[in-house]
């Protein structure tokens, strides 16, 4: 799927807004080869942790626009409800992942893995990411 079409898929049955988010959750965790509490702990290895916490903000962000950033970090609670992400985290993992799917094609495996998760999302569930 090429870098223009990657968004156009069209719409679907809706899901509720908590099971779309935590399907999304579990196919980037499979995508990437990691666990759920990876992603919302507080580890920084890049392909285990941070590439998919930063996918998933972007994905949540992306599909529900109305959606305040603070919510979208409450999602990355993890075990403690005080450690959920702030806006500023959520806004620059906006930032980094669009900059890496529009700007820099440097890391191919990182739009593999992407178009993996869109595709899955779509294929599987319904799940329409615009």
């Amino acid at each position: 799927m090429d870098g223009l079409n990657r968004h156009l898929l069209y719409t679907s049955t809706e899901l509720d807004k908590d099971t779309t988010i935590k399907i999304i959750f579990e196919e980037v965790a499979e995508v990437f080869e990691t666990t759920i509490e990876a992603i919302t702990g507080k580890r920084r290895h890049r392909w285990e942790c941070v590439y998919p916490r930063q996918l998933i903000m972007y994905l949540i962000h992306t599909k529900y626009k109305h959606m305040t950033l603070t919510k979208v970090g409450s999602y990355f609670a993890g075990e403690d409800e005080n450690e959920q992400k702030d806006h500023a985290t959520v806004l620059h993992a906006y930032k980094a992942i669009d900059n890496l799917l529009h700007y820099k094609w440097g890391d191919i495996d990182f739009i593999d893995k992407y178009d993996n998760v869109i595709n899955n999302l779509y294929n599987r569930h319904g799940i329409v990411i615009k």
